[in-house]
């Protein structure tokens, strides 16, 4: 993937629009193998989580939170010029939020808590 299709998704990310990023990302995978695949596809794994967080989908966003830390979690330190330590435990935190609410908690996801990806390391 090149620098600046990556650097969309994370605009797209880091703005709040996950249902966009996913299917961004989603379209460029294809092209991709090994470790950097598995680095795209955790991070739709975690744009997808987003999404459902902010949609109100408790249970569905652990899922997918725990998917994208499974995913991301062989690209530490960094990977594609992402700070991946640092974007993990982020999710981690995220994950332990969520796991305090009920699957069907209508008080919603606190969205200061969700990830942002550090792009330029």
């Amino acid at each position: 993937m090149r620098t600046d299709e990556l650097q969309r998704g994370i605009e797209l990310f880091n703005s709040g629009e996950f249902l966009q990023c996913h299917d961004y990302l989603e379209e460029l995978i294809p092209f991709e193998s090994g470790q950097a695949a598995e680095f795209f596809h955790g991070l739709m794994e975690l744009a997808a989580a987003c999404y459902h967080l902010k949609q109100g989908n408790v249970f569905g966003a652990r899922y997918l939170l725990t998917s994208a830390i499974d995913l991301l979690d062989s690209c530490r330190p960094s990977c594609q010029g992402v700070d991946v330590e640092r974007l993990v435990a982020q999710i981690e935190h995220c994950r332990v939020l969520a796991h305090s609410l009920e699957d069907d908690e209508d008080i919603g996801f606190d969205e200061s808590h969700l990830p942002k990806i550090t792009f330029g390391i």
